[in-house]
């Protein structure tokens, strides 16, 4: 421990201001790296929470706009519009792979949560692309199948009517032979067999009872055709006019009996990859909410570290300052006690050798420049104790 009674007065005043002086340098030490913490930390929450928590909100609002894109394709039956959709979707999807691929990967690496919810968006998303992908095309086909299901829809109700008409005029001949009557008789039952299969169908939409409906009708009717050529040729020719388009919508791939099978089907496809497109979407979105909450939680944890730092640094500068200030305050009030106090001894004792007291001492135990006058004072003391008991011994010797 420092001897203070060994110190001389300036030493004193130089120690003194060098306490002080260390514990600015401590404050500004602390200041300093406190601060550079904060800025660590604020540098983080800017360069690298922030960002994250704003493209994780980003994705999920591009993946929700991505979803209504595939949404929006049953709300049209023009291909062009779907296929304006269909782009949409492709550069929604592309501004996701972006954002993925622009988040900082040692952030991602050293937080296994936000790792994991990536993970699973990018398996998620995969599916639900191929999912969605798979239903425009479902639905394109399904427009052109609609547009050739009107424009056979219209053929048939052509047909239709001739067929009617032709039957109803010749059934009604008397000249014509009963096996030619017969004949007429059998494809008009058959015919309206077929062209009611095609009506219940618009009604009910059941293709069970359309593929009854059609069952062996094709054969039947090519049968009634031939006989009926091999009755009169001319009128095999008129009946062709009826009879082959028939036979084109229950028998060819674009006719109706077909497109109404291919409209079926693209039905149940399309409803199962909606339910898969719905549950994809449903767990992309949860998992991108993960991130975002994950997301925000680091940067929630990093503003609070930052307010953390905010509050050591105000303790620290609050200690250090009022330490400071305490230093600043009781060092001078210290040494101007203490050289008030030896000045009032040497006041004194310089009072008392005024009025004659030479038996005064000033006692000063300090190693200082007090301790130095001390010495003189006392040296003066003794001599002009010395000096008067030489002139009280003259004086004696001059009155004997």
């Amino acid at each position: 421990m420092l001897r203070t009674d060994s110190m001389s007065l300036v030493q004193r005043i130089i120690v003194g201001f060098a306490v002080l002086l260390v514990a600015l340098l401590i404050l500004v030490g602390v200041s300093y790296v406190s601060i550079t913490g904060v800025q660590s930390d604020l540098n983080k929450v800017m360069d690298e929470s922030l960002p994250i928590a704003k493209k994780a909100s980003d994705i999920k609002i591009e993946v929700v706009q991505q979803y209504e894109s595939v949404v929006a394709i049953f709300s049209t039956s023009k291909a062009a519009e779907v296929e304006d959709q269909r782009k949409q979707f492709v550069a929604y999807g592309k501004s996701i792979n972006e954002s993925l691929s622009s988040l900082p990967k040692d952030v991602i690496r050293n937080n296994p949560e936000l790792e994991s919810e990536l993970s699973t968006i990018e398996k998620v998303r995969k599916s639900f692309e191929h999912q969605a992908d798979s239903l425009i095309e479902i639905r394109l086909n399904t427009i052109e199948t609609q547009e050739k299901i009107n424009k056979e829809t219209r053929i048939l109700s052509h047909v239709d009517r001739r067929i009617n008409y032709y039957l109803d005029k010749y059934s009604s001949r008397e000249n014509l032979s009963p096996e030619f009557l017969l004949t007429l008789e059998g494809l008009e039952r058959e015919a309206k067999q077929v062209l009611n299969a095609f009506n219940n169908y618009m009604i009910d939409g059941n293709t069970d009872k359309l593929k009854k409906g059609m069952d062996g009708m094709d054969i039947v009717i090519a049968r009634r055709y031939e006989e009926i050529k091999s009755y009169d040729t001319n009128k095999g020719k008129l009946f062709s006019l009826m009879l082959l388009p028939l036979l084109k919508e229950i028998n060819d791939p674009d006719g109706l009996f077909h497109l109404y099978l291919n409209e079926h089907d693209n039905d149940l496809k399309t409803d199962l990859l909606l339910d898969h497109t719905h549950k994809d979407i449903a767990q992309l979105l949860e998992s991108v909410s993960a991130f975002v909450d994950q997301s925000r939680l680091i940067v929630a944890a990093a503003q609070k570290n930052t307010n953390e730092n905010f509050g050591v640094i105000k303790t620290t500068m609050f200690i250090v300052s009022t330490t400071a200030l305490l230093i600043a305050i009781l060092m001078p009030v210290w040494m101007a006690t203490w050289i008030r106090k030896t000045l009032s001894q040497f006041r004194e004792v310089l009072l008392n050798l005024t009025q004659g007291n030479l038996k005064v001492r000033f006692n000063d135990q300090s190693k200082d420049e007090f301790d130095e006058l001390s010495g003189y004072l006392n040296g003066l003391v003794d001599n002009l104790r010395h000096v008067f008991t030489s002139l009280n011994v003259s004086a004696d010797e001059m009155m004997k």
